[in-house]
């Protein structure tokens, strides 16, 4: 599974980020590792006292358990289901120890009890060292991560590191293979439901952004339409305002037009009466007149 992270992150980062992921990586066997170790520390140390205190109760007979052959059924098992599970040299390296252990229990007796409290203060010594040989090892990658950071100056040395840590990965590797694969197909089908997920997302979102858009085309158009019948609509109304007031003014010229044409004549008609009754009476005055002559 880690080593899966790491892969992805290699493949995500370049090669910066593949030397920081394989110090994660080489960082986190160790602490597997020193576990493991302690596990099987502590385990051999609880066995041990255990068939110490079954010899005082028996007077160092040396019981059924002890003639076992494997000192109880957990010191059998080599370290427990966990160290089962975990497949490394160490690992076997302490079932091996934890055999043998049971092999020097089988003999039973008081003398035996004493070596084994000498052999567990060896045990406790070798333990320590082994722990600040650990807390050593710790620092200095730790160390080696922050320089990395450096990674112009550090890049060499980034390098032989990586080289370094591709052969212990190898090594692990086999080990780390199943969960890797399980972890990897757990990935790749997950990735496909999210990809699936995804485009069909998008797909409803390519037809909902359609059908806004042929709503919006079709608004517009309306809206086109509504506006282009409104200006007729007003250019009607100006022409036939227009109109009407060109034919109210052409009346009220032609009105203007009757009115003095009306005027005219009555006024020629009153000229002409009064000239005929001029002329009348200058008629009649010389009429009077060649009469009064006459007489």
């Amino acid at each position: 599974m880690f080593l899966s992270a790491s892969a992805s992150s290699i493949s995500q980062k370049g090669r910066a980020g593949r030397e920081g992921t394989l110090v994660i990586a080489v960082s986190e066997l160790r602490k597997r590792r020193r576990r493991r170790r302690k596990t099987k520390r502590r385990r051999r140390r609880k066995t041990k006292k255990k068939k110490r205190r079954r010899r005082r109760r028996r007077g160092g007979g040396g019981g059924e358990e002890e003639q076992g052959g494997g000192g109880g059924e957990e010191e059998q098992g080599g370290g427990g289901g966990e160290e089962q599970g975990g497949g490394g040299e160490e690992e076997q390296g302490g079932r091996g120890e934890e055999q043998q252990g049971g092999e020097e229990e089988q003999g039973g007796g008081g003398g035996e009890e004493q070596g084994g409290e000498e052999e567990e203060e060896e045990e406790e010594k070798k333990n320590k060292e082994e722990e600040e040989e650990e807390n050593k090892e710790e620092k200095k990658n730790k160390e080696e991560k922050e320089k990395e950071e450096k990674k112009n100056k550090e890049e060499k040395k980034n390098k032989e590191e990586e080289e370094e840590k591709n052969k212990e990965e190898k090594k692990n590797k086999e080990e780390e293979e199943k969960n890797n694969k399980e972890e990897k197909e757990k990935e790749e089908k997950k990735n496909k439901e999210e990809k699936e997920k995804k485009n069909k997302e998008e797909k409803k979102n390519k037809e909902e952004e359609e059908e806004n858009n042929k709503e919006e085309k079709k608004n517009k158009e309306e809206e086109e339409k509504k506006n282009k019948e409104e200006k007729e609509k007003k250019n009607k109304e100006e022409e036939e305002e227009k109109k009407n007031k060109e034919e109210k003014k052409n009346k009220e010229e032609e009105e203007k037009n009757n009115k003095e044409e009306k005027k005219n004549k009555e006024e020629k008609k009153n000229k002409e009466e009064k000239e005929k009754k001029n002329k009348e009476e200058e008629e009649e005055k010389k009429n009077k007149e060649e009469e009064k002559n006459k007489e």
